[in-house]
């Protein structure tokens, strides 16, 4: 979680720097709705908490899903870190220099490294210590099926709602963080049920959405997709019992 949240930072704080630029193309609403001290607020959690999960997360678990015989083996070991975080560092140079021309203020830029910092120390020190009797991780499927379009509706949809702009915060960043915390519990096939479930939204609702509004082969690769990984799943555990 920690390390989703610090991807997120540094993609979208220092980087493609959309956490300060209201003119940034995707924002909308958000690009005055809780503007604070040169701050898109409420862009920043939203991205953060998304990309956390998207970014991070779901490719750890479908990775998983689909090479289950490599689940706890490390694919890099010591040194061979070098390179990819070179290669990350400086495709984030590039994207911070070129991407975008707006220059973010110097203040909220500064501690906007500092919490990419905090949370990427926080993503190796800190873990949960998760209660057995969570009643959320007993149905993951429906865990997942809930939290996506929830979290959805939050950032997309309260704000032209008119409710000051700390609700969604308030709201949203608690919500992500259950999700992650209920994982705690749970063995990897139920995880593998979260990630269906949580998908469900994205896959076949959202990218049938946006099909009709003229984004073309969205819906047949979203549903393609899911039903891909729906065999995947099949086959490693024949059923949807534990969900």
């Amino acid at each position: 979680m920690f390390l989703g949240f610090a991807y997120g930072v540094i993609e979208e704080g220092l980087c493609v720097k959309s956490w300060f630029n209201p003119h940034w193309v995707d924002l909308g609403i958000l690009g005055t709705y809780g503007r604070i001290w040169g701050v898109n607020t409420v862009w920043a959690t939203w991205l953060t908490i998304f990309h956390g999960f998207m970014s991070v997360w779901v490719p750890i678990i479908v990775w998983r899903l689909l090479f289950p015989k490599l689940n706890g083996v490390p694919l890099l070991h010591g040194k061979e870190m070098v390179w990819p975080l070179t290669i990350f560092l400086f495709l984030a140079l590039l994207i911070y220099l070129f991407l975008s021309g707006y220059k973010a203020p110097l203040i909220p830029y500064i501690l906007t490294l500092l919490l990419a910092l905090f949370l990427i120390y926080f993503s190796i020190r800190f873990r949960f210590k998760p209660h057995k009797s969570n009643p959320l991780s007993r149905h993951p499927f429906l865990w997942g099926l809930t939290y996506s379009p929830v979290i959805f509706y939050i950032y997309s949809f309260l704000p032209y709602t008119g409710i000051p702009f700390v609700m969604p915060i308030a709201l949203g960043l608690p919500l992500a963080i259950l999700f992650f915390y209920t994982q705690e519990g749970m063995d990897i096939q139920k995880i593998h049920l979260l990630l269906l479930g949580s998908l469900a939204f994205w896959l076949l609702f959202y990218d049938t959405a946006i099909e009709f509004m003229g984004y073309a082969f969205e819906m047949p690769l979203g549903i393609g997709m899911y039903l891909l990984l729906l065999g995947f799943y099949f086959h490693n555990y024949g059923s949807l019992i534990k969900g």
